[in-house]
């Protein structure tokens, strides 16, 4: 009988995880069935007035609004649009940069801030559809990093941070949700739209994506210097070399995390990188963890010794 009773236990068990797993995925795959509406009109309301535009031809809306009367920080628009006699309306949390400020943090998502194994494809998909958001990881000790980056300092405003990923809109939600889980100061999420487009048959390049992003940024705000953080996985190093050459007085560092699987050549292109950012006089280091990024940050006074601390006792835990 105890052996029955057993029996059933491990049953109850196992159809228990079955209904979990079933529910991570369609948790996962909701976002992913969504219908766009091309080209509809939408109002966007402020403090300074009403903006009224049309979403591209994918349902995306982007556009330039007056900000006048914001304050710097997290502020609230109004979002309506209406279809065949139906109408909505939303708000939506908008990032005022404060004229202070002289510093933001741009970062890759995708493996540096959260395990995604984007270039892994099974990996990838495992992790995305089959793990809850509750579920996730992130890398040792980045949360506690990216706080103490963006910390107001002694005279100095707040550091903005951008998250950069070429993982999908679809997936806004999810990434959204683990960064407040987990501790990671909020910023603005730049991603991509996957699918078929004029140019592309399955997404714009990480290539044109992040380096169009990193441009619009400098350009949006030319009082801000950036320190970049990314991995060796994807195009990062590539990427982040451009931009120091290209505007070597606006990027304070970079920073690419080794990725567990780099090979010896990929080792070789990140090196070969990192001296062509050093020639333009932008110090490039190629890291194993956050604690490495602490102590070298904490040379340029980006950090104190005591946030150094902070992020390698996380690291250890």
């Amino acid at each position: 009988m105890a052996g029955g009773r057993g029996g059933r236990r491990a049953e109850r068990r196992s159809a228990s995880a079955r209904l979990g797993t079933w529910r991570t995925l369609r948790e996962s795959l909701t976002p992913f069935f969504t219908v766009e509406l091309p080209r509809i009109r939408v109002t966007v309301r402020a403090p300074a007035g009403a903006t009224v535009v049309r979403c591209d031809r994918q349902g995306y809306l982007d556009v330039a609004v007056d900000g006048a009367g914001l304050t710097p920080g997290w502020q609230e628009l109004t979002v309506a649009a209406s279809r065949r006699g139906h109408s909505t309306e939303m708000a939506v949390p908008v990032l005022i940069v404060d004229p202070e400020a002289t510093l933001a943090l741009v970062s890759d998502l995708d493996d540096t801030v959260i395990e995604t194994g984007l270039t892994r494809g099974l990996e990838f998909l495992r992790l995305t559809l089959l793990t809850s958001v509750t579920d996730r990881t992130p890398l040792p000790g980045a949360a506690e990093l990216y706080r103490a980056l963006t910390a107001p300092r002694a005279g100095t405003a707040g550091c903005p941070v951008f998250y950069l990923s070429t993982s999908p809109w679809n997936l806004y939600e999810l990434l959204a949700r683990f960064m407040v889980l987990r501790g990671f100061p909020t910023g603005p999420l730049m991603l991509t739209d996957w699918g078929p487009s004029r140019t592309n048959w399955f997404r714009v390049t990480a290539e044109e994506h992040k380096l169009t992003m990193i441009r619009t940024l400098l350009s949006e705000h030319p009082a801000l210097q950036v320190v970049l953080i990314g991995d060796t996985g994807q195009l990062d190093p590539e990427i982040y070399a451009t931009v120091a050459v290209e505007s070597p007085d606006r990027v304070r560092a970079v920073y690419v995390r080794r990725t567990p699987s780099i090979s010896p050549a990929r080792a070789v292109e990140v090196d070969a990188l990192a001296r062509r950012a050093a020639a333009a006089g932008v110090p490039m280091v190629a890291v194993e963890d956050s604690v490495d990024i602490a102590r070298h940050a904490a040379g340029l006074g980006l950090l104190d010794a005591a946030d150094v601390g902070a992020v390698s006792a996380a690291t250890r835990h």
